[in-house]
Formats: C-alpha cells, structure tokens, sequence
C-alpha cells in the first residue's frame, strides 16, 4: 500500500533529523545546521497544517462566500460597480463540497475568494464615513474572518518559528 502524503512527509522529516542534522552538527557548520533546522521546523508547520487543508479550504471559502454574499446586495444598494465583479465571483465554480473537488480547485477557489475580500476591504476603504451601516458589518465580519484564521494558524507556526 502506498503511503499517504501525511506519512510521507513525516518520513521525511524522521529522516532529516535522524540522518542529516547530525551530519550537519559534527561538521560544526552553523549556516547549514540552521537552515536543516528551520526546513525542520516548516516540515513540522506542513505535517500540522495538512492533516487539515481539505477541511481548512473548505471552511475559509464557505465563510468568505458568505460575507461576500452579503457585501453585493450593500454594493448593490448604493450601485457601485464592484457588486457586479464580486456577484460574479460567486457564480464562478469553486469546488462545491458535495462533489468532492481535487484540492487544487479548493485552493484556487480560496485565492480566487481571497482577492474578492481584498477588493472590498480596499473600495471600502475609499468610501467616505465608512459607507453604510451594512457596508461596515461586512468590513467587521471579515475582520472577524481573518483574526479566525490567524489565531487558527498561530500554533503550527509556533513550531517554525521557536527553535
């Protein structure tokens, strides 16, 4: 049986650490040790994040088409062009969970949704006084979002980022 990508990537790790790093340390080159520990340490960040990228892809991009979902009808109120980019962002296929899509449509889907996000943060941010009320409930949901998704991260990066 083949192994998985998860158990792939610990193997090699294992080997990294077991086989090179102490290479690398009797040689007493303190460049090379540290880059072995630091692609360590991304390995580790990889192994943590991919046991849930399926699930994570899904999540993000269901939350982010639901906050653009609300901000094209507050676009929309006030005609502004950008509702008709976002709403057809939205209609573009994205990897519906039901049908199982291959990760890279996940991924891609996810940036795709990401640059919607980034498109209204920045147009909202043009608007005087903040736009309308609807406007800033959108601008604080994605707030909310990405505080989620960087607090969801911190741990796993934690391991790259303290030797």
């Amino acid at each position: 049986m083949r192994p998985s990508l998860a158990e792939l990537l610990a193997g090699i790790h294992r080997t990294i650490l077991s086989n090179s790093m102490p290479i690398v340390q009797k040689s007493g080159e303190m460049e090379s040790l540290w880059e072995i520990a630091t692609s360590t340490r991304l390995l580790a960040f990889i192994e943590t994040r991919w046991k849930d990228e399926f699930g994570r892809l899904a999540r993000e991009n269901l939350a982010m088409v639901n906050i653009l979902g609300d901000a094209v009808p507050a676009l929309k109120a006030l005609d502004h062009p950008a509702a008709g980019e976002l709403a057809q962002l939205l209609e573009r296929p994205g990897g519906e969970i039901n049908a199982l899509p291959p990760i890279e449509t996940l991924e891609q889907r996810n940036l795709d949704l990401k640059e919607g996000l980034d498109r209204f943060i920045r147009l909202h941010a043009e608007m005087p006084g903040g736009g309308t009320p609807a406007l800033q409930a959108v601008r604080a949901r994605i707030r909310e979002f990405l505080k989620e998704i960087t607090q969801r991260d911190f741990p796993a990066a934690q391991k790259v980022i303290l030797l």
